[in-house]
């Protein structure tokens, strides 16, 4: 415990970290709260947008959806079809963003028939929140930081030439390596539980309600599609863990790289080569990306997505058997990170008997 304690203090609680940190909940807590605002804009506003959905919420209306498509077509006369142009546009005004809200819901009716819920429900709030979670931005908020906190963690030592000393200590370098990966998994949880924990009291603070949290994921348009049947707390739920979880073993990524580098500089910036590589990939076109799926797929700026994970119907067949995406996932996410705690634990091995 108290080797733990001493790594934690060298990556976590060390002064320049808790300085970032604070800086990084201060940055979450204005994106929870600007998101939030930027879909509706006053508190006044979003309990005007909720008393108007409570009377529009339930089945499907072809009188309602037709009274949504003349506003819908009067708005994207006037701003566009562009949906943030739109949000951005009418955010003061709830009656419309009602009317929007309802004919997207009834083009998803038209679009995907029976795989989408029979019901309207207002989860203006909640589909912010899983913006903020499944979205590339996450990534940049949450995964870029994260880089940059975990490099040192070996790369520190490295670079002094201290680790040699360290690793040949009465402490053992099985010891010492086994508290550093301890304290690399507790400061990625740290981080990615500020950013989970500022995003979502900020982004239902400026209402306080917490409408739409029984209704199913399929209201919310990124997750038509899904497979699963998830209400949307429980979608809140397994993102947060999916969110811990990924972190974790880019976590153990970035340590792997960290203890075959001296520069925690060059160590963060081929973890974050790692993270967006398949997004390089995806951008080459079609053909790229159906000779390359898997990687692409697997990916890590893929498969820390939430929306990526659980929004769609992904099946793999493996040796016969159908395997979801989520599923598919874990286990390969299971391989890479017991790759890199293999990695870290060879190589410091393989310094020390040298």
């Amino acid at each position: 415990m108290s080797l733990l304690r001493f790594e934690l203090r060298k990556l976590l609680l060390n002064k320049k970290t808790l300085i970032l940190l604070t800086a990084l909940f201060a940055l979450y807590s204005v994106v929870g709260l600007t998101s939030t605002m930027f879909l509706v804009g006053s508190n006044d506003s979003y309990r005007i947008y909720e008393e108007l959905a409570g009377d529009w919420e339930g089945p499907f209306d072809s009188e309602k959806a037709a009274q949504a498509e003349k506003i819908y077509q009067e708005v994207s006369a006037r701003y566009g079809t562009d949906a943030r142009m739109i949000a951005r546009s009418i955010k003061d005004q709830p009656e419309i963003i009602l009317a929007v809200n309802y004919h997207a819901y009834a083009e998803r009716i038209k679009e995907y028939g029976n795989d989408t819920p029979p019901e309207f429900a207002n989860i203006l709030l909640w589909e912010n929140l899983f913006n903020n979670w499944g979205e590339h931005m996450m990534q940049f908020l949450l995964f870029v930081p994260l880089a940059f906190v975990i490099a040192p963690v070996f790369a520190v030592e490295r670079s002094s030439g201290m680790d040699n000393l360290i690793l040949s200590s009465r402490n053992g370098r099985r010891k010492i390596v086994t508290a550093k990966l301890l304290s690399v998994f507790i400061t990625s949880i740290v981080v990615v539980v500020l950013y989970l924990t500022a995003t979502f009291i900020f982004g239902f603070l400026p209402h306080g309600s917490f409408h739409g949290w029984d209704a199913a994921i399929q209201s919310i348009s990124a997750y038509a599609q899904s497979m699963f049947r998830f209400q949307v707390w429980q979608l809140a739920a397994v993102g947060a863990v999916w969110l811990i979880f990924t972190g974790a073993v880019y976590s153990l990524i970035i340590c792997f790289v960290s203890s075959r580098m001296k520069s925690q500089t060059g160590t963060a910036g081929i973890s974050l080569a790692i993270l967006f590589v398949n997004v390089a990939l995806a951008a080459m076109g079609d053909t790229v990306t159906q000779r390359l799926g898997a990687i692409v797929d697997f990916g890590l700026a893929n498969v820390t997505m939430m929306k990526e994970v659980f929004g769609g119907c992904k099946i793999f067949r493996v040796f016969g058997m159908c395997v979801s995406y989520p599923v598919m996932a874990i286990f390969i996410l299971g391989i890479f990170a017991i790759l890199a705690i293999f990695g870290v634990y060879r190589g410091q091995k393989n310094r020390t008997s040298g």
